[in-house]
């Protein structure tokens, strides 16, 4: 598969009927893997979303995107995934707009004039939803998007989602939106995978069909990709 195997002028075109929620899930997919998947399956399967919008980063704030898998491999990557993943999309917004550095707010904001009528959802885990308020207009985010959020695998709101987060600054969010954040923890967990783990597991020719699509791992074998240099 080659740069030319997808379109990227047309990514994220597809005409979305009034009212849908969209999920943006951001990130750098460098590569995808299967709890990318399960986070998009699990959003859907509860009902809270119509649809998971993928969206590779272009030059993510808090990584060297110097140090990136090139753009058009990812999204061909995370193409492969979506074959076989109903009720998502990828989009190639980030490389459009080339916002630099391609905060959060920024992408979102864009998605809302791509996709008029439409509600824009923030789909992310425990650990981003308690780094949140460091992120480029927290507050404004928040005040104007619906965030949802999935437990780490090992904390109690994975069981009683009825708890207080840890480790969202009161001081910082204030009442109402501290609240709004706490409501946006749902029920199940999310598997968390490092990236650099996959990357290094990759460059020394470890198994990994169990955590990378079949598919995705062939295509990074012919592109010789995350080999050692």
């Amino acid at each position: 598969m080659s740069r030319s195997s997808i379109d990227l002028n047309r990514i994220g075109q597809t005409t979305v009927r009034q009212g849908k929620r969209i999920a943006f899930l951001g990130g750098a997919f460098d590569p995808p893997h299967i709890g990318h998947a399960m986070l998009a399956k699990r959003v859907l399967a509860l009902g809270l979303s119509d649809l998971v919008l993928w969206v590779p980063s272009w030059a993510p704030p808090h990584k060297n995107s110097g140090g990136m898998t090139e753009f058009f491999h990812r999204c061909n990557m995370v193409k492969i995934v979506l074959e076989q993943l109903s009720g998502s999309q990828l989009s190639d917004i980030e490389e459009r707009k080339k916002f630099d550095p391609s905060y959060s707010f920024k992408i979102m904001s864009a998605l809302e004039e791509e996709f008029p009528d439409c509600r824009i959802q923030l789909l992310i885990g425990q650990d981003s939803l308690e780094q949140l308020h460091t992120w480029y207009c927290a507050r404004e985010l928040v005040e104007k998007f619906e965030v949802i959020a999935f437990p780490r695998k090992d904390s109690a709101a994975a069981e009683d989602n009825a708890g207080a987060i840890p480790r969202l600054p009161l001081d910082f969010w204030g009442d109402k939106l501290t609240e709004k954040l706490k409501n946006s923890l749902v029920a199940g967990d999310y598997v968390e995978i490092s990236s650099t783990y996959l990357r290094e597991a990759l460059a020394n020719n470890r198994s990994l069909h169990n955590i990378i699509d079949a598919g995705v791992l062939e295509y990074i074998k012919k592109n010789g990709l995350y080999r050692r240099k």
